[in-house]
């Protein structure tokens, strides 16, 4: 009972309006910034670069490839006369300016190289290569259908012979616009997926942010306990502690356990707060969350108390919070995904408590792992809070 009652005394901080400013107000007002910045937003297609279209050919084929290009998403397609077009580049109006000459139609039937140029103001710029890629494209996939409609032409020849060229070519017309519409139906069609784990996927938006900040902030909390702790040895008050019927251990305990309801606290509004203002899914898994929360508080009951322990003055026990805290936060994959950078970065998280305790929220909001899929990241961060626990008790002084 007297552990209780030394534990709700240091419990008092919990009055000071700083404390909700440090402890609820900075980790929202970060977990909402952050979560919006890092969102799963649609990516806005980049506006297609316009280029002017000259056709000096008006045949099949400069309209199958005027199709092929005023399909594409690259480049918009604007139909001009030689005049109209040149006035529309020098006045940046258009990016570019394709030009098919006469004779494209019976270049291609021949197998000869059509004519077809591409005029930009500054070959090295970005428009400049999407417009060049986009024409490169059309120009083969064309090719390919005149080259079908030759082989199409020929065979027909062979069988029965045409009765004039003009009968050819226009049997070479209807084969190339039939080529091309089958380019449009492909019989196979190439699938790009993300060489990743079924069922893997990297956090964002408020899944990243609101455990992030909720492990940032609450190491940041840390920072009163540990001082409060320099102060009372500095004062004596701790060593007149040993005069009363509490124990030395009792003491400890008493210390340690404000430490943790604290955290708990804490971590258990932000996460309530989490799913119901951010739609974080804490709540779908709430034995797993409340295991996770439970480890990490306790995990933070020993590194408080060891802070306080070893620090020698109210300033060192601030700069050692604020440098565990930066640590703890941007190694452990607080402020990004430890997903997205290098497995030696992540290994080397992963030597920090709160990286575990960050994979398990993941894996919970993610891909709602329950209790037993939790319990191996959340006995992890357990046992740095016994290793920190017994370093602290160990080291424990009752006066300076």
């Amino acid at each position: 009972m007297r552990v209780l009652h030394l534990a709700a005394k240091d419990l008092r901080v919990l009055r000071d309006p700083r404390m909700l400013l440090f402890a609820l107000a900075m980790p929202l007002a970060l977990t909402f910034l952050f979560g919006m910045l890092m969102s799963d937003s649609p990516e806005r297609a980049p506006a297609p670069v316009p280029v002017a279209w000259v056709d000096q050919d008006a045949s099949e084929a400069s309209t199958i490839l005027a199709g092929l290009l005023s399909t594409s998403t690259g480049i918009e397609l604007r139909p001009m006369g030689r005049d109209e077009a040149d006035a529309a580049l020098a006045g940046s109006r258009v990016a570019g300016i394709i030009t098919v000459a006469s004779g494209l139609d019976a270049s291609l039937r021949e197998g000869g190289s059509p004519e077809v140029s591409l005029r930009v103001t500054d070959v090295n710029s970005g428009d400049a290569g999407v417009a060049r890629a986009t024409l490169g494209a059309a120009l083969s996939r064309l090719t390919a259908a005149a080259r079908a409609a030759r082989a199409s032409e020929e065979a027909a020849a062979a069988w029965r012979p045409f009765e004039d060229d003009g009968a050819a070519a226009a049997f070479f017309q209807e084969g190339l616009g039939t080529a091309n519409e089958l380019w449009r139906t492909p019989p196979v069609t190439l699938r790009l997926t993300p060489a990743r784990a079924k069922g893997v996927r990297t956090p964002s938006g408020f899944a990243q942010s609101s455990p992030g900040m909720l492990v940032q902030f609450t190491i940041f909390n840390l920072m009163g306990a540990a001082v409060a702790l320099v102060l009372e040895r500095q004062s004596g008050a701790l060593r007149r502690l040993l005069t009363t019927p509490i124990s030395r251990s009792g003491i400890i305990i008493g210390k340690a356990l404000a430490i943790l309801v604290i955290a708990l606290l804490q971590q258990a509004i932000l996460v309530t707060i989490g799913q119901v203002a951010f739609g974080v899914g804490y709540f779908s898994q709430p034995l797993a969350t409340a295991a996770v929360v439970l480890s990490f508080s306790f995990c933070l009951a020993g590194l408080g108390l060891l802070i306080g322990t070893l620090a020698k003055s109210e300033n060192a026990a601030t700069a050692a919070t604020l440098v565990l805290m930066s640590v703890l936060a941007v190694l452990g994959g607080a402020w990004f995904p430890l997903e997205i950078t290098g497995p030696a970065f992540s290994a080397v998280g992963h030597l920090l408590p709160s990286a575990w305790a960050l994979d398990a929220f993941h894996s919970i909001l993610l891909r709602g792992a329950g209790l037993s899929d939790v319990l191996l990241p959340a006995g992890i961060v357990f046992a740095y809070g016994l290793a920190f626990l017994g370093v602290a008790i160990w080291r424990f002084r009752f006066e300076q």
